[in-house]
């Protein structure tokens, strides 16, 4: 199993956790972070190790990264693994499945990589590697009927049953300074370029916004430089947090997002917010360049139209973020909009319990391909 972000660690930690149960001699070797660790990986590599953000910065990264290309392809020619599953990250994890192909071990994905996006010359990539696919949103199947691909839609897995309440109130007890006030989630994003990128500007926006009666809290991913990030924060008025971004989201009344799997979970839990991202010139220009859709947030591509801002580029910027903060902080009807238009996207993406059905998926495909003598 090969996970290269933090939101591949979180996927790949929850099919390890549905799979054991079903399976009493699993075993499970690869790439992964803490959380599939703790599911009890067997790390080959840990996750940090493949983390890299921007088309172009990824040039410098080259030689390490096939390097350990080479060795797990090499660890599968040795281990003889009976499959290999390989979650998202693409241009990594594409030209692993073809070595495993070569070696006639079977290749299942999970998270089908956003062909319908950018760079759709992949699909064909895809189709001649990949065997067993599931994918995240009802959309994609269509890329794949009558190909030679096994894909199947079980609903997203950021899908959950709702926090009570009182769970989410006794949560938000421990940001607030005053009952009162209002909670604002900051997500500056999961990887260290990322932070480096977005946080500056949103600590200008937190110290330069005098905003009244406002908490805000940075949950921060794990692996990212804790301590780093309080001498950075310093006085500003952020209280940080070691991971939970899932109960910081629930408890807010809005939030900052950098565009990725946190902007989805934010409009699952019905949280307005303010998508952000910036790489540098070059790489934001050939994703342009290459780009097949109107926005670059899931949200705003599944409701098919701006449901969230999108503050990319040269347009993030302290004085933009402000205002609209403020607009879905103090504008009711526009608050009101967001919520509704997350609430029908919601419903699209399907019923909790997407990581069950999709391991359950996963092992039959296994053991329908290798004999009774696997199951």
């Amino acid at each position: 199993m090969v996970a290269g972000e933090a939101s591949g660690d979180q996927h790949g930690a929850e099919l390890i956790r549905f799979l054991r149960p079903s399976v009493s001699n699993l075993e499970v070797y690869g790439v992964g972070g803490q959380k599939m660790l703790a599911q009890g990986l067997r790390p080959y590599y840990m996750l940090d190790s493949l983390q890299v953000h921007g088309l172009v910065e990824v040039l410098r990264h080259l030689p390490r990264l096939y390097q350990i290309l080479w060795n797990l392809a090499e660890s599968i020619r040795e281990e003889k693994p009976d499959a290999l599953l390989l979650i998202d990250y693409p241009g990594f994890n594409l030209k692993l499945a073809k070595k495993a192909k070569s070696l006639g071990i079977p290749v299942m994905m999970f998270n089908s990589p956003q062909v319908w996006a950018w760079r759709k010359g992949r699909l064909k990539q895809i189709i001649s590697c990949i065997d067993k696919l599931v994918v995240l949103f009802p959309f994609e199947l269509e890329l794949y009927e009558n190909t030679r691909v096994e894909a199947n839609f079980w609903g997203h897995p950021l899908v959950k049953e709702n926090h009570s309440e009182e769970t989410v109130q006794r949560f938000r007890a421990t940001i607030l300074t005053a009952p009162e006030n209002k909670v604002v989630t900051l997500a500056p994003g999961s990887r260290p370029s990322e932070i480096h990128q977005h946080l500056p500007v949103i600590l200008e926006v937190v110290g330069r916004g005098a905003f009244q009666n406002i908490d805000f809290v940075l949950p921060l991913a794990d692996g990212l430089d804790y301590q780093a990030v309080v001498d950075q924060i310093g006085e500003l008025p952020i209280k940080v947090m070691q991971g939970e971004f899932e109960e910081c989201i629930a408890a807010s009344d809005a939030a900052i997002v950098a565009s990725g799997t946190a902007s989805l979970q934010a409009g699952l839990a019905i949280v307005p917010y303010v998508l952000i991202y910036r790489v540098s010139p070059i790489s934001f220009w050939i994703a342009q360049k290459l780009a097949l859709v109107p926005f670059l947030g899931i949200l705003n591509l599944l409701a098919k139209k701006q449901v969230v801002k999108e503050l990319l580029q040269d347009d993030f910027t302290p004085e933009n973020l402000i205002n609209e903060l403020r607009n879905i902080l103090d504008n009711a009807e526009t608050n009101q909009r967001i919520r509704n238009e997350m609430r029908r996207v919601r419903e699209i993406l399907g019923q909790p319990g997407a990581y069950q059905r999709a391991a359950d998926d996963y092992l039959k495909y296994i053991f329908r391909i290798s004999g009774p003598e696997t199951s």
